[in-house]
């Protein structure tokens, strides 16, 4: 993840933090082929103290820790960050991580902490806590580069997409879109004969946002472009179980610069 990091903002200098020794040494021989500036701490998490910053990644790390201490490790990133700082907190897809992570979410929001992604909703609860099969998580296309494509080949893991979960947490209350009827995608699309189905999440909670073919224009085609994790905003009157899209729509995609 600091090698990701590295590839969009390569000036920075990086704190890493872990209780494994032998894993701080290989990943600082491999950070510092591209930045020189790198510290690395042996120390357990809950405990090691977190330098003043400006971001704080946390990569598959609160999935081993109970709620109190998880949570415990969030408040004290967001107390060490900037003003204008943020926490990333990224964890498994998978039900159990991921709704443990909705349960964090909605602890933040009571303490008055902003989300800034990937919800739209800026209120608790998660709608996805209602139902224990639910949960939110990312499904990302995904190439991967020869040798690890090959190792996915030969331990037949799954090798078209990257699933996660995640959270962005930032001291200002800012949103990734300032608009309130935006809907984050929280489903696969449906598709069947004359309609395009995808379900979309936001201070109402769940709805399904519904292009039928009489309906489709230039306008609002891109909703059946848009994916799971996305950002629909259509200023369309919502009802009780869902949207119709009948006007114009736009499709945001969080993972790309909007400048």
């Amino acid at each position: 993840m600091s090698l990701g990091l590295l590839t969009m903002i390569p000036d920075v200098e990086l704190t890493a933090i872990d209780r494994d020794a032998a894993a701080l040494a290989i990943a600082a021989s491999a950070v510092k082929r591209f930045t020189p500036s790198i510290t690395t701490r042996v120390g357990d998490v809950t405990k090691a103290a977190i330098p003043p910053c400006d971001l704080v990644v946390m990569g598959t790390v609160l999935n081993e820790l109970d709620e109190a201490a998880a949570l415990a490790v969030v408040e004290r990133a967001l107390a060490a960050i900037s003003d204008d700082g943020a926490v990333i907190v990224i964890e498994p897809a998978l039900r159990t991580t991921s709704r443990a992570l909705h349960v964090i979410r909605d602890a933040l929001i009571a303490q008055g902490h902003t989300i800034f992604a990937p919800c739209t909703r800026r209120i608790a609860p998660c709608p996805m806590l209602a139902n224990p099969d639910d949960w939110c998580h990312e499904d990302r296309a995904l190439k991967l580069p020869p040798r690890t494509a090959e190792l996915a080949r030969l331990t037949h893991l799954r090798d078209g997409g990257m699933k996660f979960s995640y959270l962005v947490v930032r001291r200002q209350p800012l949103g990734l879109v300032d608009d309130p009827d935006a809907w984050r995608l929280v489903s696969a699309a449906r598709v069947a004969k004359g309609k395009h189905e995808i379900t979309g999440c936001n201070d109402l909670g769940h709805r399904t946002l519904r292009l039928l073919k009489r309906n489709r224009t230039a306008d609002n085609k891109a909703l059946e472009r848009a994916d799971r994790g996305e950002i629909v905003v259509t200023h369309e009157a919502p009802g009780d179980e869902r949207v119709e899209i009948t006007g114009p729509t736009t499709v945001l995609d969080p993972a790309k610069p909007t400048t």
